[in-house]
């Protein structure tokens, strides 16, 4: 085979090996060793044609271009200065346009490019550069001759003669329009997980498996209060911030090989300005499609909300416990409790004031009357008391409350009143001094060398009440009480409605107070929270419903209880018999003709045989066979003149409601003292039908 047979071979296996090249790089290489070695074939032709003249048939140039044409990619050849001197068969196909129109055209101003602003720069730096001998590799874009838009990965090699000379410059592109259009759609997602990472609530971050942080989106600046840079620059930050009493949990936690469990963890995190924040922290392995783990992915959400709402919840589930309890028990105690009243006031009246037995009565009736107060704390921060509503005016029951506030706060409190609502609300107005005296009570030992109590209500109108998503949109009177004592921490704030919880000396207080208050808010249709820190003082804002209507009277003059003649006859109905009894003998002795009746079918009979004797029904709401609304529906039916007055030892409100016919017949709560009970009879027998 004869050399010039042997560089052909050579050149048609170069340009078969180009068309297998696998990537980029392997073309690359092949393209410049196809550029060498038809720069060697070239100088060997030219020697030979100053020899002798080349037959048309054997010229080597010519089946070189057969070869360049035969290729797939785009080659071309270009003059020192740039022009062009040949292209082959695909790109004039390409290009659209005859190689007599292209050569010696400055490859610069072709017109295939597209954004000449931008690619005529970029060509003209390629050609120069590969002038000088440099291998000059550029992105291009271009038009095709049916306007479809190119990306060209375009190649300047220097051509040298056989002396090593630049003679020309080889031109070789690839259409990579689909590489980059992958590239571009990768760039895109890329951007869009990066846009969606930095905007949701949670904070996303990434590592490596050897631990390097390579990511964290902006939420970590809101949730941990540092910032990201920091982080990077210390990752160690992040189990830093972390709550001292959870560090050990989380250590354990994150220890576990993540490739085999996930990380799942709920933990504080104390931010910089001292806020302590909850988070739940996700982990998990991001792998590769062989299984291998290429790095740690994790989400960490603030929880602080929800923890703070389930909280509250347990903090309402303790409560509904302790109240069923209380409530449970509460009939049967109220009716013991009646009993010790009731016989403890006849005893106090049968004994001379210097009798032997008359302290030991005394005590007696004390320890009756804080049972039954008791009873009543209980069920009040159950919800369970039975309440007497009146629309009242918030401003008017605190300036009546007032004198006795600053009687129970001392000269060394300053009480301060603000009174600007306009709006009425319907609460219990007893109920609602208590509240009142309640807070004023806690907000005295909280300033034990003295200070300031500042009562302000005023008119709000909210689209939501912070933490009482029970509560609907709508006009409130706010009550504030505010004071500059000691202040909580978040700790006992956490706990402050819990019944029994307090932080005073044992035998200072039963930790119901507050339990107290948050009842009565709560079954008044309302809601109470509090703001408090070590230092500062407290503040309790209550947030009640107005309504529409004029006020009523709160404030009714009563009657003495021995005031006037007992003559009236009254049914006294009562199912407990120890109850009926010790109700009789206070009635009989207060000068009451009683008749006895042990239910509701028992009452009805007498009725039915002597009600031209009888002026009033005392009667039990809740009796087997028949109770106390069936009676007060025959009473309404054939004897309107005889008056009701209804009691109970039962505590749910709904339920003492249902049993009544009427909502606006008198009541009485067991464990009632005799003066009470004497002094309702005389409002209701002297109130006019």
């Amino acid at each position: 085979m004869t050399n010039r047979q042997q560089a052909l071979a050579a050149l048609r296996d170069q340009c078969r090996a180009i068309e297998s090249a696998q990537d980029q790089a392997e073309l690359f290489d092949r393209l410049t060793a196809l550029s060498q070695l038809a720069g060697d074939l070239a100088a060997g032709f030219a020697e030979r044609r100053a020899a002798s003249p080349p037959k048309v048939e054997d010229d080597g140039r010519e089946r070189f271009n057969r070869i360049l044409n035969s290729m797939a990619s785009f080659l071309g050849l270009v003059a020192l200065d740039g022009s062009v001197l040949h292209v082959n068969e695909p790109g004039l196909r390409a290009a659209g346009i005859p190689l007599e129109q292209l050569r010696g055209t400055p490859i610069a101003d072709l017109p295939v490019w597209d954004r000449p602003d931008i690619t005529r720069p970029m060509l003209i730096d390629a050609v120069a550069r590969a002038a000088r001998g440099e291998t000059v590799r550029e992105d291009l874009r271009a038009r095709a001759s049916n306007g479809e838009a190119l990306v060209l990965d375009a190649t300047f090699s220097p051509l040298r003669d056989h002396q090593g000379r630049i003679v020309e410059i080889v031109v070789s592109a690839v259409d990579a329009t689909e590489r980059e259009r992958a590239r571009q759609e990768s760039k895109a997602s890329e951007q869009r997980l990066r846009q969606l990472a930095e905007t949701i609530r949670e904070a996303f971050w990434l590592r490596e498996p050897s631990g390097k942080l390579v990511y964290v989106s902006p939420a970590y600046e809101t949730i941990w209060g540092r910032s990201c840079q920091s982080l990077y620059q210390s990752p160690q930050q992040w189990f830093e911030a972390i709550h001292p009493d959870d560090k050990e949990r989380v250590a354990n936690a994150t220890s576990k090989d993540i490739a085999v469990a996930d990380l799942d963890c709920e933990y504080r995190v104390v931010r910089p300005d001292g806020m302590v924040v909850w988070i739940r922290d996700r982990a998990f392995p991001v792998r590769d499609p062989e299984g291998r783990i290429l790095g740690i992915a994790g989400v960490a959400d603030d929880i602080t909300e929800r923890r703070r709402l389930e909280e509250q919840m347990r903090q309402a589930q303790k409560m509904e416990s302790v109240g069923r309890l209380a409530g449970g028990i509460a009939h049967d105690f109220n009716n013991l409790v009646t009993v010790i009243l009731g016989n403890a006031d006849l005893i106090a009246s049968l004994v001379p004031p210097d009798h032997e037995a008359t302290p030991l009565v005394g005590e007696i009736l004390q320890t009756g009357r804080r049972a039954a107060a008791l009873t009543r704390q209980l069920l009040a921060f159950s919800r369970q008391q039975v309440l007497d509503p009146k629309v009242v005016d918030l401003g008017a029951i605190i300036g009546d409350t007032e004198p006795m506030l600053g009687r129970l706060l001392g000269e060394d409190v300053d009480l301060q009143t603000s009174l600007r609502a306009q709006g009425l609300v319907r609460v219990d107005p007893g109920h609602l001094v208590q509240v009142i005296m309640n807070l004023a009570v806690n907000a005295r030992d909280a300033m034990p060398k003295g200070g300031r109590l500042t009562i302000a209500t005023s008119d709000v109108l909210l689209d939501c009440v912070p933490g009482a998503g029970h509560l609907a949109r709508g006009s409130y009177v706010m009550l504030t009480m505010s004071d500059t004592g000691s202040g909580m921490t978040s700790d006992i704030r956490s706990r402050l409605f819990e019944p029994f919880f307090t932080t005073k000396d044992p035998g200072k207080g039963t930790g119901l107070g507050l339990a107290v208050v948050y009842g009565i808010v709560q079954q008044s249709g309302g809601h109470i929270d509090v703001d408090s820190e070590p230092g500062v003082g407290t503040r309790f804002h209550i947030y009640l419903p107005t309504v529409t209507g004029e006020a009523d009277g709160v404030r009714p003059t009563l009657e003495a209880a021995g005031g006037g003649a007992a003559y009236e006859t009254i049914l006294l109905v009562e199912d407990d018999e120890d109850v009926r009894r010790t109700t009789a003998r206070t009635l009989r002795r207060a000068g009451y003709q009683v008749i006895e009746a042990a239910d509701g079918r028992d009452a009805i009979e007498v009725l039915d045989r002597a009600s031209a004797d009888i002026q009033l029904v005392l009667t039990d709401v809740i009796m087997p066979i028949l109770g106390g609304r069936q009676i007060a529906e025959h009473v309404a039916a054939h004897f309107p003149r005889i008056k009701i007055v209804f009691t109970s030892g039962y505590t749910d409100d709904a339920v003492v409601r249902q049993g009544i016919f009427r909502s606006d017949v008198a009541f009485l709560q067991k464990p009632y003292p005799s003066e009470a009970l004497l002094t309702k009879l005389r409002q209701v027998l002297h109130k006019p039908v």
